[in-house]
């Protein structure tokens, strides 16, 4: 179905999303094109040896954005939880070497999470 929507309004859309948001946007013929465009791209995305970017850009400013990006990683732990938990130990050193109680006693962070944190820190890789 056709939409009453002037022409200059989709391609201000389009700029915002290019020019703000950094959103790259590729245009295909039809499904089938589609089909064939994001095979090309999760080929590419694997690389040369075939292993999947887990971090492909990284773009952190400073050490301590590095330390949160890193500590917000963990299961149950966002942005704010990893602020909290580098502010309390110091270091992400000092979360991994927490003991469960002392994970636990960080308000905000609940056993169950702390548990989940604990768990990944001493589970033996594989």
């Amino acid at each position: 179905s056709q939409r009453d929507m002037h022409p200059n309004a989709i391609k201000g859309v389009l700029a915002a999303l290019t020019v703000d948001m950094g959103v790259s946007i590729l245009f295909t013929r039809d499904e089938q094109d589609t089909a064939q465009m994001l095979f090309v791209l999760s080929k590419r995305e694997d690389g040369e040896r075939g292993e999947r970017k887990v971090h492909p850009q990284k773009s952190h400013h400073s050490q301590k954005e590095e330390q949160e990006y890193i500590i917000s990683a963990f299961p149950e732990i966002g942005m704010k939880n990893a602020r909290l938990l580098l502010s309390h130990f110091g270091s992400i050193q000092g979360v991994v070497n927490a003991s469960l109680e002392e994970l636990a006693a960080v308000k905000g962070i609940g056993e169950k999470t702390a548990q989940k944190v604990f768990d990944l820190c001493r589970r033996v890789y594989g």
